[in-house]
């Protein structure tokens, strides 16, 4: 198992790819608010923050063929109330047949040294309630501060 840091463009053409998008797409949509699967548009967004410097993507492969088993997009940058640099986590999903090997974890270091390289403070995460990634964090040393709630305006 190794991470290593990748473009968007690098993360989308990797077999397998489009199935790992798959199971974090039913995994991870909120009831009315469905994840947009449009890789054109995804990669427009995402394009400004990198050219701005504040995308970071890392991906987890699975040698001897390198096979993609997980990802992390991670937005480094000012956060204004706080008056200093911190991350974020904004995408993060290891395929479940994956998901005690490491993977996640490894994603994690990776995304905190490019954090920390990037002057931040800190690293906010966010999990689904009662999801793997919810055991994990608490365990890697990070604590809960801040519940997220969703209401559908739709």
């Amino acid at each position: 198992m190794y991470v290593t840091a990748l473009t968007f463009a690098d993360l989308s053409t990797q077999p397998g790819f489009p199935t790992l998008l798959e199971e974090y797409g039913e995994e991870c949509a909120i009831d009315s608010l469905p994840v947009n699967l449009d890789l054109d548009r995804i990669m427009s967004a995402y394009g400004a923050l990198a050219d701005a410097g504040m995308l970071h993507i890392f991906g987890a492969f699975v040698p001897p063929k390198p096979v993609l088993v997980g990802f992390l997009i991670t937005l480094v940058g000012p956060l204004p109330k706080y008056d200093y640099t911190v991350a974020a986590t904004e995408s993060f999903f290891v395929a479940s047949a994956h998901r005690s090997t490491g993977a996640g974890v490894r994603l994690l270091h990776a995304a905190e040294a490019c954090a920390r390289d990037a002057g931040a403070r800190g690293i906010l995460a966010s999990a689904p309630v009662g999801g793997t990634l919810s055991k994990v964090l608490p365990r890697s040393g990070y604590t809960l501060k801040d519940q997220v709630f969703y209401r559908s305006l739709a």
